[in-house]
């Protein structure tokens, strides 16, 4: 007998209500057990390409350092623009990860800076944080009644732990990205930056950082943003420079800020016996000098070779500094009188070539997303060594539209006036900026010690530990200015450019050369961190505008009509009324 139609069905669903009866308790206790472990235990899963809801071992190492909770502020609370709207998503995805893998011991909230009614309130908790150190950003945001208006907004995490607190700016500007593009490379080093602030809140004591005094460095007013820079991380010391060798070997880096004058033979076997024992060096020496002073006043100056007694030793480790100067088409801008005779002054920003904005080297997690550094007639970096055992790392380069002339030259502000053709400056980058990794010979191997440092006694080493050099051929880039504030010389923060008021990467840089030289390489590793960035083609939207309305709101419901169409004709066909046949 031929079975119809609903006897299968119902044959169907007898079977499937008796499977159902036989699997109903062990599902039951399946469910409930898995219930009971998710109580402790939970288990997550990145998906991504990119893996950006994973939090790098070294990360995991830190948070699981700590005993007590960190608390995490971010003051991106409040109606944003949509571009630090998805900043805000991705700080607020980024922490949520911290806090599971911290098992809660992570606590973060978003505040709305400009959220309180009462303005006197909201200007002294914006004064607050600004004196903490958030750099605001002023944007425009539409108003509840629909006009442009302009407020302040303040990308920064204030990240506390037993009682000490550090605030971290999470959005560096940089003047040569668009502004998702420093979204994106600000959401690339998230990690990092919060990674670091709490390792520093976790560390129990700083190594001992010395920058060395007495062959005419940078006066300690001109060093203060670079020792801020620093104190993050280390317990910076000002040094006058020692005599005899193994002084300096209780200090993990030493820094000698724009020398300008010769070391004498026995300082530099103290300085090599210090590398030579494994000690990390930060060198920042011009090799052309210029008298600012009188080009600042108008007058003409002359660019002069510079020379410090440490270029052979430099050149036993490999480099080489140049006494030429860099021209740059790349440059920062200065302020020059263009009044005419006899008219009151009238200051006009002019880019002045010999103030390269140098380029970090975009392959290294040192310089990885810094911004453009400020410098002041650099000169270019050969690397001369052949050295199996040494590795050069680049860190800062001039653009491509650079050219070096030769000293000595006049330099004058009227240079500003007329300025060389742009074929002239197609030299192609110039290397300003080196680290040296590995281990280096000894400048001092077959000469007599006893003459060099009479009455000291030590073990000469002809070859060096692993250790590290980072060379940079301008001094200027650790120089910070003096602004007049009520009536006092008040020190501006490194890299900060008053004219156009806007903080460069000096500060940033500085601190990074110091972290590779003190082997912090797996936190810096995070600066190597790539999150895929995946933006609308907006050039291709614009073009084919019509076929993406028409696929997003006319295609679904002609979807939704043309398949209720086929079930309803199929029904018809299955269910009709058959004619019975007369035989």
């Amino acid at each position: 007998m031929k079975r119809t139609v609903g006897d299968r069905m119902a044959a169907l669903r007898g079977a499937v209500k008796r499977w159902l009866q036989r699997s109903a308790l062990p599902a039951v206790v399946v469910i409930a057990g898995l219930a009971f472990l998710g109580q402790f235990y939970s288990w997550r899963f990145d998906l991504t390409d990119d893996h950006r809801y994973t939090l790098s071992p070294f990360t995991l190492r830190t948070i699981g350092r700590a005993h007590q909770p960190i608390y995490v502020t971010c003051y991106l609370g409040g109606t944003l623009p949509l571009e630090f709207a998805r900043l805000r998503s991705g700080v607020q995805d980024l922490l949520q990860e911290y806090q599971y893998a911290s098992r809660y011991r992570v606590e973060f909230k978003f505040q709305n800076p400009n959220g309180e009614a009462d303005p006197r309130v909201r200007e002294a908790f914006r004064g607050k944080l600004i004196e903490r150190g958030v750099r605001p950003l002023t944007v425009q945001v539409q108003s509840a009644q629909g006009s442009a208006e302009e407020t302040l907004i303040f990308p920064a995490l204030s990240i506390g732990y037993a009682g000490r607190a550090v605030t971290l700016n999470i959005l560096e500007p940089n003047a040569s990205l668009s502004s998702d593009d420093i979204i994106d490379q600000s959401l690339q080093t998230l990690e990092y930056g919060i990674t670091a602030a709490i390792d520093q809140l976790l560390a129990e004591h700083f190594p001992r950082v010395a920058i060395l005094q007495g062959h005419g460095e940078l006066p300690p007013m001109h060093c203060v943003g670079l020792a801020q820079a620093l104190s993050k991380r280390f317990a910076v010391e000002r040094r006058v420079f020692p005599q005899r060798v193994g002084d300096l070997d209780s200090f993990r880096i030493v820094i000698c800020a724009d020398p300008t004058q010769p070391f004498s033979e026995r300082e530099k076997l103290t300085i090599d016996q210090y590398l030579m024992r494994g000690g990390r060096l930060m060198l920042l020496q011009s090799a052309v000098g210029v008298e600012m002073d009188s080009l600042m006043k108008g007058e003409s100056t002359v660019a002069l070779p510079r020379s410090t007694n440490l270029e052979d030793l430099l050149f036993r480790y490999g480099v080489r500094l140049n006494s030429v100067v860099i021209q740059d088409a790349q440059c920062a801008l200065i302020p020059v009188n263009t009044a005419l005779a006899n008219q009151p002054a009238r200051f006009t920003p002019r880019p002045w070539l010999y103030y390269p904005l140098l380029t970090p080297e975009a392959g290294s997690s040192i310089t990885r997303g810094v911004n453009v550094v400020y410098s002041r007639f650099p000169s270019p970096i050969d690397l001369v060594g052949d050295y199996d055992s040494l590795r050069a790392v680049p860190l800062l380069r001039s653009s491509a539209s650079s050219r070096v002339l030769e000293t000595p030259r006049v330099v004058s502000l009227a240079e500003v006036a007329t300025p060389p053709p742009s074929w002239q400056l197609q030299q192609g980058g110039k290397l300003v900026g080196v680290l040296l990794d590995g281990r280096l010979p000894s400048g001092f191997t077959n000469r007599p010690l006893a003459a060099i440092a009479p009455g000291e006694h030590f073990d000469f080493m002809p070859s060096s530990k692993p250790t590290r050099i980072a060379i940079f051929a301008d001094g200027s880039i650790a120089r910070n200015e003096l602004v007049l504030r009520q009536g006092q010389s008040t020190p501006t923060p490194l890299g900060y450019d008053r004219y156009t008021q806007h903080t460069f990467g000096n500060a940033e840089l500085r601190a990074n050369v110091a972290l590779a030289r003190d082997g912090q390489d797996a936190l810096l590793a995070l600066r190597n961190r790539t999150i895929a960035s995946r933006r609308l083609d907006l050039p291709r939207l614009a073009g084919r505008r019509t076929a993406f309305l028409l696929i997003n709101v006319a295609l679904p419901p002609l979807l939704l009509i043309i398949g209720g169409c086929i079930y309803a004709w199929r029904r018809k066909v299955r269910y009709a009324r058959r004619p019975k046949s007369n035989s």
